[in-house]
């Protein structure tokens, strides 16, 4: 059935396996939290809860969102290669990490109809309970399936994934007779709702994983564009001809061909930041493409990828040479070596994109490279202050005192009209 183990350095932290509930049966109630998990395990205290996580759960019945795994279709998951690709978004010992494993079904059983062969990806959200206990709770979004309208054939989804906090990538294989079909299928995670773009920096970091399928819903071949998938034999195409008038096509109908659909682009990928890595080996390519499905650079490659866990940076090798990138400050865009701050009005939350995003309606920004759009005020009336008032009235007073000392004065000092006119006679 497979079986995921994780690691707190050395130390065997856990394991989970794919009779992990999403809910437990407390009486007559299917139940979730931690308190519930103990119950219906018979835990009675806090003490036995780290060693019974390191035990594989072996027996009962999946549930997951809203119904039960019938017992006659559990034999369909024996093949399915629960554990053949894992990823952790964060820290164990912090609130808002997560734990995805993949379960691609058969990869050696190559379009197959997804009746009894179907990948699914199955979640964990991290709780941290006390500073000594950290316990894995099955999301209630568990399992994460591909959309509806891409389970009409087997593509192995989950061959590959890469998670940060705030997206969930997941592989399957591209087709080349359907270039414009997500073969790399996008999730936004940690989502929050009532965030405007623009003024959220940082979602929620408490919140479980909530992985939602992302506005653009994946990336295809041709979002990847030439040359991917160019070297195809005629024989490849046949094998990927999604309508086949076959229901099966194995693997090894034609032995020169051998496990090719497992070597095909998205073996390898990877998440940093908002960009999602994708490895081309047929090609010598590395394709860092934007969760929104765009290319935003193609670089040269010879050897390896690599990614941390919730950081923007990352690094490839081209021969003997190791390149590191990362990206701009957040509210300057721009390629690689050249960053330039965003003009006003526009906002970049994103160091990796080389142009920059209007605010919403209502929003702006007051200076250059400002990441964060602010709600528009309109400018107050440039007025008086109060002692500028005082200043000016006291001036009035004064020019007006002045002026009436000095009409009295002259109307003292001025020589009388009748002694004028004797003087003159």
């Amino acid at each position: 059935m497979g079986y995921a183990f994780v690691y707190e350095g050395d130390h065997l932290h856990s394991c989970r396996s794919l009779y992990d509930s999403q809910c437990y049966m407390v009486g007559a109630e299917c139940e979730s939290g931690f308190v519930e998990w103990k119950r219906a395990q018979s835990l009675n205290n806090d003490t036995g809860v780290n060693e019974y996580q390191r035990q594989c759960t072996q027996s009962g019945y999946p549930r997951y969102q809203d119904y039960v795994l019938p017992p006659s279709n559990v034999g369909n998951f024996a093949a399915h290669q629960f554990g053949y690709s894992v990823a952790l978004s964060g820290s164990l010992t912090g609130p808002g990490s997560t734990l995805y494993v993949s379960a691609p079904g058969d990869t050696h059983q190559f379009m197959q109809t997804p009746k009894d062969n179907y990948g699914r990806v199955y979640a964990w959200d991290n709780v941290v309970w006390s500073s000594d206990i950290v316990w894995w709770e099955m999301n209630i979004k568990s399992p994460i399936r591909p959309p509806v309208d891409k389970e009409g054939f087997y593509r192995a989804f989950g061959r590959d994934m890469a998670a940060s906090h705030f997206h969930l990538a997941v592989a399957s294989y591209p087709l080349y007779s359907e270039p414009n079909v997500p073969f790399i299928f996008v999730y936004d995670c940690h989502t929050d709702v009532e965030c405007v773009p623009g003024l959220c920096d940082t979602p929620d970091m408490n919140t479980y994983s909530n992985c939602e399928p992302s506005s653009h819903v994946g990336i295809s071949v041709h979002d990847v564009q030439f040359p991917a998938l160019f070297y195809y034999s005629a024989q490849m195409k046949t094998y990927t001809d999604a309508w086949s008038a076959r229901n099966y096509i194995a693997t090894d109908l034609d032995p020169k061909l051998g496990d090719f659909q497992n070597a095909l682009m998205g073996r390898h990928i990877g998440v940093a930041g908002s960009n999602v890595l994708i490895t081309d080996e047929h090609n010598g390519h590395v394709y860092r493409m934007g969760v929104d499905a765009r290319l935003r650079e193609q670089y040269d490659y010879s050897g390896s990828v690599g990614y941390g866990t919730d950081t923007e940076q990352w690094a490839y090798t081209f021969y003997d040479e190791t390149t590191h990138l990362w990206p701009c400050d957040r509210g300057d865009i721009g390629g690689r070596l050249v960053c330039t701050p965003v003009q006003r009005s526009y906002y970049s939350n994103d160091g990796w994109r080389r142009t920059s995003d209007l605010c919403p309606m209502n929003y702006t920004t007051a200076q250059m490279g400002q990441r964060k759009c602010e709600r528009w005020q309109s400018p107050p009336l440039v007025g008086l202050s109060w002692a500028e008032t005082l200043n000016i009235m006291f001036a009035i007073f004064g020019i007006t005192v002045g002026m009436y000392a000095a009409l009295v004065l002259y109307q003292r000092c001025r020589p009388s009209r009748n002694r004028r006119y004797e003087t003159i006679i």
